[in-house]
């Protein structure tokens, strides 16, 4: 009698909760894979208990890539969660708005823009109006990372997005950092953003990036170290010399 109690309650917690921690069971899987094959999510449906089928349209919906089959899901935590996992899996800003819990929405749009370091070239895209503010206020959703490294990517996609070097300054990591003031500078054909670091090493390494990335030797006469100088002006084809720190043209 003790037994049945005990699976009544569990099962009263189930219907409750939603899926809640409870792993897909094989029945599930199979289900939603099918789902996926056959581009059908309603199949879902066949399966008994709210929370399975709320399990199946979120395996669904992260499979398709799709936030709208998330809508499904009646438990309120699980359809957040369902479209978190649509948002990271697509790199979607859009599917992470429609997130109804505004720290489960922040941490989603942060881990979008820490997987898009790498598209710079193509702009923030679909949705960045509506989600612009955030990385340009006192505080930015890219501190709710845990992880250093899509969290110095993530301030590196803010702050070329945004045209806002103030962000580079936020990456721990130094060569991740001085690279962030670069992309800045050769975006705004400006080397002003170079000069915000405080390291002189940084600040040549930034210029001496930027004279090569546009081909404008201009960007070598600020560089203060001799050698890196006269290195930046001979790799852009001006042959010269320092002496005593004076430039001489050769």
């Amino acid at each position: 009698m003790g037994l049945i109690r005990h699976f009544i309650a569990l099962l009263i917690v189930l219907l409750v909760c939603g899926c809640c921690d409870v792993k897909p069971d094989k029945e599930t899987n199979q289900v939603a894979g099918d789902a996926m094959a056959s581009n059908n999510p309603g199949l879902c449906e066949n399966l008994n208990l709210s929370f399975r089928k709320h399990q199946c349209y979120e395996q669904v919906a992260s499979g398709l890539r799709n936030s709208t089959i998330c809508n499904a899901i009646t438990d309120p935590s699980t359809l957040d969660k369902c479209k978190y996992t649509v948002g990271i899996q697509a790199n979607s800003f859009s599917a992470c708005l429609e997130i109804s819990d505004d720290q489960m929405k922040a941490l989603c749009i942060a881990e979008v823009a820490g997987n898009r370091a790498d598209s710079l070239a193509s702009g923030a895209g679909e949705t960045w109006d509506k989600i612009n503010s955030l990385f340009t206020g006192q505080t930015s959703p890219c501190e709710s990372l845990g992880d250093s490294t899509k969290r110095d990517n993530c301030y590196r996609y803010a702050a070329v997005n945004t045209n806002r070097s103030s962000n580079c300054g936020s990456i721990t990591d130094r060569d991740k950092r001085v690279d962030c003031y670069a992309v800045v500078a050769y975006s705004r054909n400006n080397e002003g953003a170079c000069h915000e670091q405080e390291n002189a090493a940084d600040r040549d390494k930034c210029l001496y990036t930027i004279a090569f990335a546009t081909d404008k030797p201009s960007y070598c006469f600020n560089i203060e170290s001799s050698f890196f100088k006269e290195k930046c002006y001979r790799r852009a084809g001006v042959n010269i010399t320092i002496i005593d720190g004076q430039v001489y043209y050769l």
